[in-house]
């Protein structure tokens, strides 16, 4: 019983990993090459999340907005993916502080999303790699269940 709700979770968890990667990734990609608008920070700040085994996340949130088209949009998104020591968000949060200006890159048919560091990183790709290995162990968990119920089926067991 344990087996199969662990596969059952495996099931759900990979494929969100692999789509979160993909996403990641993609938009990482694209971003690189989007325009580039001024936009002033309203609001930055580290923040922690407590991770296993007493372990910490840390990450810079920064609110900034800026204009495209004589339309101001409004955003909070650093990175697609990436992991932050404490000191990398600590010193992101310091040259972000709040009044200052920065240059993001925003999607030229969205511009709702925009960037502070644009490009890949690879955290996109850890969980990209984690949600094929979660689905990989699903397959292979679903086909050895397959064959079991194949060879009782046929009298083989």
């Amino acid at each position: 019983m344990r087996q199969i709700l662990a596969v059952f979770v495996f099931a759900i968890i990979g494929p969100l990993f692999f789509v979160k990667g993909c996403s990641s990734l993609i938009l990482g990609s694209r971003s690189s090459g989007w325009p580039a608008a001024e936009a002033r920070v309203y609001a930055s700040k580290v923040s922690m999340n407590p991770g296993s085994k007493g372990s910490r996340h840390y990450f810079p949130e920064i609110r900034y907005a800026f204009t495209v088209d004589g339309h101001e949009y409004v955003s909070d998104q650093v990175a697609f993916s990436r992991n932050w020591s404490q000191a990398e968000a600590v010193a992101m949060k310091e040259r972000h502080a709040v009044g200052t200006t920065m240059t993001v890159r925003y999607d030229p048919e969205d511009p709702t999303q925009s960037v502070i560091v644009a490009g890949r990183s690879g955290d996109g790709w850890f969980r990209l790699g984690i949600g094929l290995v979660f689905i990989a162990i699903v397959v292979l968990n679903v086909r050895g269940a397959w064959l079991k119920v194949r060879d009782v089926m046929n009298g083989n067991l």
